[in-house]
């Protein structure tokens, strides 16, 4: 399936694109604070699960474990998308790395 030159300059697919859209709404929802990827991962997990049926490759058969596996790397890669565009910052602090709304996210498509 084609993606738009914005996607490709981005780096990114239709299906990082929604992962990305929701991770920054709940980041933008909530300014004042900060949250690791398990808070996010947990905060999002239905609708991520959604999106992994939506756009799991065929050959992933459709247990709900491996739906997580699945949704959880994608929501990895989404949020290092969003820290490279500057749209969320992420932080060490002590053993864990927090992720925070930083500014609009720019056009996906």
């Amino acid at each position: 399936m084609p993606i738009t030159r914005r996607q490709f300059e981005l780096g990114i697919d239709d299906c990082i694109a929604h992962y990305m859209e929701l991770a920054h709404t709940l980041l933008a929802e909530h300014r004042e604070q900060a949250f690791t990827f398990e808070e996010i991962f947990a905060s999002l997990q239905p609708a991520l699960i959604n999106l992994a049926r939506e756009h799991a490759p065929a050959y992933l058969p459709h247990h709900q474990p491996l739906l997580e596996d699945w949704a959880s790397a994608m929501l990895r890669r989404a949020l290092q998308k969003l820290c490279e565009l500057r749209a969320a910052d992420c932080r060490r602090i002590g053993d864990e790395e927090y992720y925070a709304y930083l500014q609009e996210l720019p056009s996906l498509r």
